[in-house]
């Protein structure tokens, strides 16, 4: 990669446009006769069951010495947006951005630089870029999108105050973006390696049995923009919000790529599977919303 590509990346919190995940994601031992549940089959027992290893997973990660994610975690799900839907004007405050920051590397792959980019913002311009950015999502109104597929200019929107948020502060790409709109707002997605490389991978290798030999998280607006549209659709078939499927696909992604048995997506509706009978797949629910949206 040419030195100037690759300081641009790191100067918008991204370390390449492309990265392998398989490798990258923090493993431990894990149970390798765990199913892996694909988008296109999860039904809602499945989501249950794989929330509630969610506080295992951080558990096992926050145990290393010193780590504070256990305390980041609760704070960041159960503290944090409290406190900034609190404020007026709503914002995130320097120290706050740091630690979100913190979090992040801590649940996932650890990413030195970031945390060194992210303590150059002045707090000014954390407050007043996040100030922005929430002020501009508010007027979005998600909530009434995402369950009906958001339209061609909410999406433009959306990539606007994303890109808008990368610019204006050090150390913020795309996923670091994600992740502090998400705080303000339960619909955005937060796009975690884990999570994407489920989203946007496990469909496709549990269709055709093949494993991928990379598996590349694209870190770019594009990227994400896949990766949320991708998530409201996954988030909108199984009626819960983008931040549960978050969790969801972070345990899935993270047990697949520690060697979790990925299972295969089914032909059809299986009254003895896990899945319910009478549920659609993912696929033909994403596929009757856009028939519907294109005759609108």
């Amino acid at each position: 990669m040419p030195p100037k590509r690759k300081a641009k990346n790191q100067a918008n919190g991204d370390t390449g446009d492309k990265v392998s995940a398989g490798p990258n994601i923090q493993s431990n031992a894990l149970d390798k006769s765990l199913s892996v549940i694909s988008p296109s089959t999860i039904a809602s027992q499945d989501i249950e069951d794989t929330l509630s290893r969610y506080d295992d997973h951080i558990q096992r990660l926050g145990s290393k010495s010193e780590s504070k994610l256990v305390e980041l975690d609760d704070w960041r799900l159960n503290q944090l947006p409290g406190l900034v839907r609190a404020r007026d004007p709503m914002c995130l405050d320097k120290e706050e951005i740091q630690r979100l920051m913190e979090w992040k590397l801590s649940r996932g792959k650890f990413r030195p630089t970031l945390s060194g980019l992210i303590a150059q913002n002045a707090s000014q311009a954390v407050k007043a870029s996040t100030q922005t950015a929430f002020s501009a999502l508010s007027r979005l109104k998600l909530d009434d999108e995402v369950n009906k597929g958001p339209t061609e200019e909410t999406l433009k929107s959306f990539r606007t105050i994303l890109k808008e948020l990368c610019a204006s502060l050090k150390g913020v790409g795309p996923a670091t973006a994600s992740l502090v709109l998400s705080i303000y707002d339960i619909q955005v997605p937060f796009m975690s390696d884990e999570a994407y490389i489920w989203a946007m991978y496990a469909d496709e290798e549990a269709k055709s049995g093949k494993i991928k030999s990379k598996r590349e998280i694209k870190y770019t607006e594009k990227g994400y923009m896949d990766f949320a549209v991708r998530m409201w659709e996954i988030a909108a078939k199984a009626n819960r919000t983008p931040g549960e499927m978050e969790r969801v696909g972070w345990v899935l992604g993270k047990e697949w790529v520690s060697g979790g048995n990925l299972s295969a997506v089914r032909p059809g509706p299986n009254p003895e599977s896990s899945v319910d009978s009478s549920e659609k797949t993912l696929g033909e629910d994403v596929a009757a919303r856009r028939s519907k949206r294109l005759k609108q």
